[in-house]
């Protein structure tokens, strides 16, 4: 099945553009009509929701059992905790990742509970300051923390100015040596 990885900055709040503040992995299965989620990692230090079509998954730091202010597969090479799985998701059969990846949001929080800002996967894509979400295809080293994503992927910069010049298509799968995290694998 084909595994897609949604990765989100934090949205205007301390942008170091490392796209590692969310990091998830979706697997849709067209038999069945759902699709697996797993948390991989969370480069937040805040209370932070991750949402389906405004039905919650789970709080991030929550899900990885520690506390707000921690980072989880964020600062080494190689994944330290091992991915958690979310709810399933429903998956419509005629349906794809395109459409599909528009529905998931995240809610973030001030340190004194109150929401700060809501914003979905098409608010940060179609922010035409620059990209705060990214969606890409199979099992993509995310950036380590505080790397930003042009360093960690030197060619993102030039197919992003002319993504239709297949010599930039595989930007994704030609990373910076130390620059990003690979899964921990089962």
């Amino acid at each position: 099945l084909q595994s897609w990885t949604l990765a989100f900055e934090n949205a205007g709040m301390d942008n170091d553009f490392d796209f590692n503040d969310v990091v998830l992995k979706v697997t849709p299965n067209t038999k069945n009509g759902k699709a697996e989620v797993k948390l991989l990692a969370t480069g937040a230090q805040r209370k932070t929701e991750v949402y389906f079509k405004g039905r919650l998954l789970g709080e991030v730091h929550e899900k990885f059992g520690v506390s707000t202010d921690t980072f989880v597969n964020t600062t080494s090479n190689t994944a330290t905790k091992k991915a958690v799985t979310l709810s399933s998701i429903e998956w419509p059969k005629n349906t794809t990742m395109e459409e599909q990846r528009m529905n998931f949001s995240l809610k973030v929080y001030n340190d004194d509970g109150t929401l700060d800002r809501e914003f979905s996967m098409k608010d940060l894509l179609n922010d035409m300051k620059s990209p705060q979400a990214l969606c890409v295809a199979g099992n993509w080293k995310w950036p380590k923390e505080r790397i930003n994503v042009y360093v960690a992927y030197p060619l993102i910069g030039k197919w992003g100015v002319n993504f239709n010049n297949p010599e930039f298509y595989n930007w994704y799968s030609q990373p910076k040596a130390d620059a990003v995290v690979t899964l921990l694998e089962k």
